[in-house]
């Protein structure tokens, strides 16, 4: 479900509630969301607040497309001397390219590379750099190890139905159909959604997959981040419910039992933040 920014305040709220910790926050080193401004975009744009875990994650994700157009989301994980670094779901790339395009929050479209040297194994995910003399944030890398079933989480991107190019079905729901006729500008193409944990596999499907959520995860969004309550970036979206019945692997070969592949099935999915931290840290 697609949100304006007025609900994401209500969601929000909503989300502050279960967590205390992010209302009793005074220091941005512990909490990261103490109201702060910083100059984030090119030295022309206008500051921005941070004020709201709305306004974090707007600026860190980012659309990735090739040439024009748009085929994913990303989250900017690393931001220093105007180089930045991107992670992103390998599936949303385009098999045989190594350029694509990344657009920020601001609306600026930066060209980017694959970094070929970015050993996932058999994750599902693709690191892109690029330059800019633009100043960008970048994510905070958290730990998936200690979230607990039940935790709420955040996930966000950039559906499908509300970017302008999308070819939009026949049965498109009226309620998708008010919402992407509402969009007018980058930021309201962008949604995210909140969620709680329903289950830490203890091993991981294929594509590395482990975190299973209930959030409204779309189309488009894969790629994007998977927020816990600190705000701290602990998976990357990439695997959203589906609606007929499935037979999945783990990455051994085995099959989960029915009961669990029924969760699955019902589910949206992310891949540890730790599978990041493990590449990176070797960068």
């Amino acid at each position: 479900m697609a949100v304006n920014q007025s609900q994401c305040q209500l969601l929000l709220i909503m989300f502050l509630i279960s967590s205390p910790a992010l209302r009793l926050v005074t220091d941005v080193d512990n909490g990261y969301f103490a109201p702060h401004i910083i100059r984030s975009g090119c030295p022309s744009s206008r500051p921005i607040l941070i004020d709201s875990l709305y306004n974090k994650i707007k600026v860190i994700t980012v659309k990735i497309l090739y040439e024009s157009e748009f085929i994913g989301s990303g989250v900017i994980i690393y931001s220093q001397n105007n180089n930045y670094k991107v992670i992103t779901n390998a599936h949303v790339l385009k098999d045989n390219h190594f350029s694509y395009n990344i657009q920020t929050f601001d609306g600026k479209i930066h060209i980017s590379e694959v970094v070929k040297t970015a050993n996932f194994a058999r994750n599902d995910l693709a690191l892109l750099q690029f330059k800019s003399p633009c100043f960008y944030v970048a994510s905070r890398l958290g730990s998936s190890a200690n979230l607990k079933r039940g935790e709420y989480v955040l996930a966000a991107g950039f559906p499908f139905y509300l970017q302008p190019q999308f070819a939009y079905p026949a049965n498109e729901s009226i309620q998708k159909k008010e919402t992407r006729e509402s969009a007018q500008s980058l930021n309201d193409e962008f949604d995210f959604t909140p969620g709680k944990i329903v289950a830490f596999l203890e091993k991981p499907l294929e594509g590395g997959y482990q975190i299973g959520y209930n959030g409204d995860f779309e189309k488009g969004m894969s790629g994007g981040p998977l927020l816990n309550q600190k705000g701290e970036l602990v998976g990357i979206s990439g695997r959203h419910p589906v609606l007929w019945e499935n037979s999945d692997n783990y990455e051994d070969g085995s099959q989960p039992s029915p009961a669990l592949q029924t969760l699955i099935n019902n589910s949206s999915w992310a891949i540890p933040s730790e599978q990041i931290i493990k590449v990176i840290s070797d960068k």
